[in-house]
């Protein structure tokens, strides 16, 4: 982790509600809820003593939860084409995508039908 340094050499009174945004971390490649953080910590200018801690370590507030990542959004929306248009045909149904995230080794790809199509298999 790398400190984040107080603004102008002021002190930071207690009870200061404090707001930090460190930029450019890049989110998990799927949805679901992140661990917990593993902790956050206000520190003395040495960069190591605590001052004020969240973590797991036993002489510590409880960790910060973890987040909720949302799924990635195609660029565009997918191209569902059929080789066969004509009414009660038989058809192979084509999708076209490009991914925002990778689809992992043993990951799937999930094509949900309209109810008017029958005999899938």
């Amino acid at each position: 982790p790398t400190p984040v340094p107080t603004w102008g050499g002021t002190e930071v009174p207690a009870g200061t509600h404090v707001s930090v945004v460190v930029c450019c971390a890049s989110n998990p490649p799927y949805e679901g809820l992140t661990g917990e953080y593993p902790y956050v910590r206000t520190l003395l200018s040495d960069m190591y003593t605590a001052i004020d801690e969240a973590s797991e370590e036993e002489d510590s507030g409880p960790p910060a939860l973890g987040s909720i990542i949302t799924p990635g959004r195609f660029a565009t929306s997918p191209q569902i084409s059929l080789s066969n248009d004509r009414a009660g045909g038989s058809t192979a149904v084509s999708i076209n995508f490009t991914t925002f995230n990778p689809i992992p080794v043993n990951g799937a790809i999930v094509l949900d039908l309209p109810k008017e199509f029958t005999s899938v298999g």
